[in-house]
C-alpha cells in the first residue's frame, strides 16, 4: 500500500514538472 501511494506521489510530481517544461521542450525541439 504503501508503495502505490510513493508511485502516485511520483507520477504526480512528474507530470506536474512535465507541464511545467513542456514549453520549452518544445521550443528546443523545434
Amino acid at each position: 500500500f504503501v508503495l502505490f501511494v510513493i508511485l502516485n506521489f511520483v507520477l504526480f510530481v512528474i507530470l506536474n514538472l512535465f507541464q511545467d517544461l513542456s514549453p520549452r521542450q518544445l521550443e528546443m525541439l523545434k
